[in-house]
C-alpha cells in the first residue's frame, strides 16, 4: 500500500498523562462507598478496582480524601498489597510491618528516611514503584532511555533519578503533566496514587506513548515535508514530538478522549506505521485520520475520493473495526494495498498472532459466498475476531477485533 507525501492526517494522539483516568473496569454497583467520592471523579475507576482488591483503603470515618497528599508509608503499604505482600497493620505505629518488608526487599536501599509519614514526591514514587515491580534489565522496554524526548524538564532531573523516571514513562505508569514536564518534586495526592497503582496492577490501563523511534521518524517526516501541514487547516500539529488535535484554542490528546487506552495506543501505532512505511511512496491515494464525535478512524482514499479501507475505534469500547466492503472493487475483490493494511492492523493488535489473524480474514473474505449470515468468530491470544456478512450477497461487511 502506498501513500503520497501530501497525505492528510488529523489524529488525536495518545499522551500518557498522569491525572487522566477513564477506565472501563469500574463497577458502580459494587464499589465501596466513600462519603467524599462519587462515580464522577476522574480517578473513580481506578479507586473502584483497587478498593475491591483491598489494595487501597479509606479512612475510618468512611472518607477517601482524594485531594489529600499521600505519605511515604501509605504508598509503601499500597505497593506491598500490589505485590501480594500485605504484611498487615502493626500495633503502635501502623506501618511498621510494611516498612520492614520494604527494607527487607531492598526497596529502600540507597535512601534514609527519619520520618515516613511525610508526603511522597513523584521522584520517590517513581523509584519505589520500579523497585517494587522487581524489574531486571531484560524486562526493560526497548528504547526506554530515549523517552526523554517526551520530558520537557528532563535536563533538571537528578542523574540518579533518570532510570526510574524513564522506566516509569516507558511503562506508562507515572508520566507527565499536560505541559510535558515530569515535575518530580511535586507531591502525590491520594487520587493520583490510585491511578498509578491501577496501572501497576493492570497493564491494560497503562498510558503508553509511541516509541521514541516512531515519534522521531514522524517528526522527521513532517520536518522534511513542510507542505504536509498545509491541508490540516489548523486541525493538527506537532508539539514536543507528539501529534495533537487542535480544538479551538486548545490541544487535545487521545488519552483525554474517552477511547479505551489500549485501543487508542493501537490505533495510534497503526497510523504511525502507515505513515512511516509509506509516506515516501508516490500514489494517488490519500490517508486521512481523525477523532470526531467519539470515533477515531483511519481512511485510505483514492484520487476519486473512494474509500479503500476504514478503521474505527469508538469511545469506551475495546473494539476496532475494519470495514471490508469499502476495500472492494466493483468485482468484489480487495483493492490493491488492502491486504497489506489488514496485516499492518493485525501486527499492531497482536504481533505474535498477526499472520494467523490476517490469514483468517483473507481466507474468509475469499470464501465469503459460503459465510453464514451470522458470521464467523475465532480467538487469537487475547483478541476475539468476528467477521460478518450481508445476507443478500455475502460480501463481508466488517471485521471486529475485540480486545480482552
Amino acid at each position: 500500500m502506498k501513500f503520497k507525501k501530501k497525505s492528510i492526517i488529523s489524529i488525536l494522539m495518545v499522551l500518557t498523562i498522569l491525572i487522566t483516568g477513564s477506565f472501563s473496569h469500574a463497577n458502580v454497583n459494587t464499589a465501596p462507598l466513600y462519603k467524599d467520592t462519587t462515580a464522577l471523579e476522574w480517578y473513580y475507576g481506578s479507586l473502584d478496582v483497587l478498593s475491591q482488591e483491598n489494595i487501597i483503603t479509606g479512612f475510618t470515618d468512611g472518607t477517601f480524601k482524594g485531594n489529600q497528599k499521600l505519605t511515604i508509608d501509605q504508598y509503601i503499604a499500597i505497593l506491598c498489597r500490589l505485590t501480594g505482600n500485605d504484611v498487615g497493620v502493626s500495633d503502635g505505629y501502623w506501618a511498621t510491618n510494611y516498612i520492614a518488608y520494604a527494607k527487607n526487599q531492598g526497596w529502600l536501599d540507597g535512601v534514609s528516611y527519619t520520618i515516613y509519614n511525610t508526603p511522597i514526591d513523584r521522584y520517590e514514587a517513581s523509584r519505589l514503584t520500579i523497585k517494587a515491580m522487581n524489574l531486571v534489565p531484560n524486562d526493560y522496554p526497548d528504547e526506554f532511555l530515549d523517552y526523554s524526548i517526551y520530558i520537557n524538564d528532563f535536563n533538571i532531573i537528578p542523574q540518579d533519578q533518570h532510570t526510574t523516571v524513564l522506566l516509569s514513562y516507558a511503562l506508562g505508569i507515572i508520566t507527565g503533566y499536560p505541559d510535558s514536564t515530569f515535575s518530580g518534586n511535586n507531591t502525590l495526592t491520594r487520587a493520583e496514587a490510585a491511578v498509578i497503582s491501577h496501572r501497576v496492577f493492570d497493564p491494560k490501563v497503562r498510558k503508553l506513548a509511541l516509541s521514541p523511534s516512531k515519534a522521531k521518524a514522524l517528526a522527521a517526516l513532517f520536518a522534511s515535508n513542510p507542505g504536509l501541514f498545509a491541508g490540516f487547516d489548523g486541525e493538527m500539529t506537532l508539539i514536543n514530538n507528539q501529534l495533537v488535535f487542535i480544538d479551538g484554542d486548545t490541544t487535545t490528546n487521545l488519552s483525554n478522549s474517552g477511547l479505551d487506552p489500549n485501543v487508542g495506543n493501537i490505533t495510534e501505532n497503526i497510523l504511525a506505521d502507515a505513515l512511516i512505511d509509506h509516506a515516501d511512496d508516490e500514489t494517488d491515494n490519500t490517508l486521512s485520520a481523525g477523532y470526531n464525535y467519539g470515533v477515531f478512524n483511519i481512511n485510505l482514499l483514492t484520487e476519486d475520493n473512494e474509500s479503500l479501507v476504514i478503521l474505527d475505534a469508538q469511545d469506551g469500547q475495546k473494539v476496532i473495526i475494519l470495514d471490508l466492503v469499502l476495500m472492494q472493487d466493483t468485482d468484489g475483490n480487495l483493492k490493491p494495498g488492502a491486504s497489506e493494511f489488514i496485516l499492518l492492523v493485525c501486527k499492531n493488535i497482536d504481533f505474535d498472532n498477526a499472520s494467523a489473524m490476517h490469514n483468517f480474514i483473507i481466507t474468509n473474505y475469499n470464501n465469503r459466498a459460503s459465510l453464514p449470515s451470522s458470521g464467523v468468530t475465532t480467538t487469537y491470544g487475547s483478541t476475539d475476531l468476528r467477521m460478518t456478512a450481508l445476507v443478500h450477497d455475502h460480501n463481508v461487511v466488517k471485521v471486529e477485533f475485540t480486545l480482552n
